[in-house]
């Protein structure tokens, strides 16, 4: 099913809602990546979870401002995700960047999240991730530049 949740600064986020049972599990995407990318485990686990794929800001269904995209400011719509959907004890479960918010958001909401699984995400001490993340477009803008 799928479920529109507002943030805090008025942005639509959409998500893949299925299944029922304990605990509930949150899948969040990678950069560049969208709720889809875990459609084979958002069917899976269904079977026996409450399971919610986000598209995070900017990306897939969600609305897509100029930004902010700092750490600071995903985390906080991840949290207000699990505030309006009524999760608590939930794993969050993310795939690159989205590993490094489930992080970050089990750091800062240890109330929201019983459990992560961060897949092949680079994982910083959530201090130090907001100084990685605003330096990322210039260093890809300077590779692809010819």
């Amino acid at each position: 099913m799928e479920r529109h949740i507002r943030t805090r600064d008025g942005l639509r986020l959409v998500l893949d809602e299925q299944g029922r049972g304990d605990p509930p599990l949150l899948l969040i995407h990678g950069n560049s990546c969208d709720a889809a990318f875990w459609g084979p485990q958002l069917e899976y686990f269904s079977a026996r979870h409450r399971v919610l794929a986000v598209d995070l800001r900017g990306h897939g269904r969600s609305d897509k401002p100029e930004g902010p995209f700092d750490f600071r400011t995903l985390t906080g719509d991840l949290a207000q995700v699990c505030k309006e959907a009524g999760l608590h004890g939930v794993v969050a479960v993310g795939h690159s960047l989205g590993g490094c918010l489930a992080v970050r958001l089990a750091a800062f909401r240890p109330d929201l999240v019983a459990a992560v699984a961060a897949l092949d995400s680079r994982l910083l001490p959530p201090a130090d991730l907001d100084l990685w993340l605003p330096g990322l477009r210039d260093r890809l803008r300077a590779e692809a530049s010819p």
